[in-house]
């Protein structure tokens, strides 16, 4: 009958055919009638603009066959972005008030042949009332590491925001 496909009810070998044929489908677009589209949301056919929106969509949307030289641009693109676009952001790591507080009072952040570098919190060092920064920090150096020390230097580590404020030394010492 017309070759149209007949409804089963059920599913399995106990399922009966309905002998009336399933309903017609209604496409969605009726491909006859033109589409309309607003002419203001598309440039004019063969413009430049429309090729640089074509351009905009297909590099957006990554539409590029992998292995096509535009492919290989945006990637060039993205990886000299990541690796040029570094002093554009200021987000090396700075020292501030609130780093210092869940640090421990003494941290190492240099060592080589001629000398380690610590970092000692303000707070710290002038709780010892020393006469001068580098009694305070030989002293405290010679408590955390358990030996004596030559101070090279000390370095105060000064807050970005207010320059008044003393966050920590910059301890250089003998190894």
């Amino acid at each position: 009958m017309n070759g149209r496909p007949r409804r089963r009810i059920g599913f399995g070998r106990g399922s009966r055919k309905i002998n009336k044929p399933m309903a017609d489908t209604t496409p969605l677009h009726n491909p006859a009638l033109p589409r309309e589209e607003s002419p203001a949301a598309r440039p004019a056919r063969g413009s430049a603009a429309l090729k640089l929106w074509t351009i905009l969509r297909r590099s957006i949307f990554w539409s590029y066959e992998r292995g096509s030289w535009q492919y290989d641009l945006i990637v060039v693109l993205i990886l000299a972005f990541i690796f040029f676009s570094r002093p554009l952001f200021h987000d090396q790591a700075a020292l501030e008030l609130s780093n210092l507080r869940h640090e421990p009072g003494v941290v190492e952040v240099s060592q080589d042949k001629l000398s380690h570098t610590y970092q000692i919190d303000a707070r710290l060092l002038e709780s010892l009332n020393a006469s001068t920064p580098e009694e305070a920090a030989q002293t405290i150096l010679k408590k955390t590491l358990n030996r004596t020390v030559a101070v090279q230097s000390v370095e105060k580590i000064r807050d970005r925001r207010d320059s008044e404020v003393v966050l920590g030394y910059k301890v250089v010492v003998k190894p």
